[in-house]
């Protein structure tokens, strides 16, 4: 048991614990903050560098709050879950039992998307106020908002990438 364990962790590296759920990122994660920080870099320097690395990062913090999803709804069931691992690509939760019944799956499955789906609509919400409270016309202020690195950008930008999140979790496929 303790070599299983021991493959599995393999690869990854545990920077927090959240509910009871152990967090790992994979240890190819910096990359991607690499890959931002240049993407960044060459459109805007350092100042570009540092809102892309910014912005990833709260990209996979919302990554992140949907798998707390899935693993709070999975305890809320009574199932444990080992833990959560941030991938390039995403992140997945390591459940310690699986569903007995479809029912259960079913709920576990749609907590994440919900997540992100409520994460969409706050920060939709607070970007929506913002515009209103500048009194500028909604379609200028979007496009001001991408010229060049803004808070209302990156608000829009998470906008998107959690509707993004809850649309491609809802198509019926294993991960």
């Amino acid at each position: 048991r303790a070599a299983r364990v021991a493959n599995r962790m393999r690869g990854s590296i545990r920077f927090l614990t959240l509910h009871g759920v152990e967090i790992h990122s994979h240890i190819s994660f910096p990359l991607v903050l690499v890959w931002a920080a240049w993407q960044g870099a060459m459109s805007g320097g350092w100042i570009g560098a540092a809102f892309d690395v910014l912005s990833v990062t709260l990209l996979f913090a919302c990554v992140l709050l949907h798998e707390m999803g899935h693993s709070l709804e999975a305890q809320r069931l009574g199932l444990p879950v080992r833990r959560i691992t941030l991938f390039p690509i995403g992140g997945v939760a390591e459940l310690g039992l699986l569903p007995e019944k479809p029912g259960q799956e079913f709920r576990i499955a749609l907590a994440g998307p919900a997540v992100n789906l409520a994460l969409g609509l706050a920060l939709g919400g607070v970007a929506a106020a913002w515009i209103i409270l500048v009194g500028r016309e909604p379609r200028q202020a979007v496009v001001a908002a991408f010229d060049s690195p803004s808070a209302l950008g990156l608000l829009l930008y998470l906008v998107a990438a959690n509707a993004s999140l809850a649309a491609f979790n809802l198509i019926p496929a294993f991960p």
